[in-house]
């Protein structure tokens, strides 16, 4: 029987926004690399009004 596949982490990609790791699972199964990527937020997403400390992780992001 092959091995099965391993699951990917949600964090692998760093070019995910927030919108796409949320969706993907981060919340639930990785609450500290969330924290991480917002915490001392220094964009805001102008499209779903999250925050992040990087503007590749925000769909639309605007400097706070």
């Amino acid at each position: 029987m092959p091995p099965s596949p391993k699951k990917k982490k949600t964090t692998d990609s760093r070019d995910k926004t927030l919108c796409k790791l949320v969706k993907n699972g981060i919340l639930r199964e990785e609450p500290e690399a969330y924290r991480k990527l917002i915490t001392s937020p220094g964009y805001l997403c102008s499209k779903c009004g999250r925050v992040a400390q990087d503007r590749e992780n925000l769909c639309k992001a605007e400097a706070l």
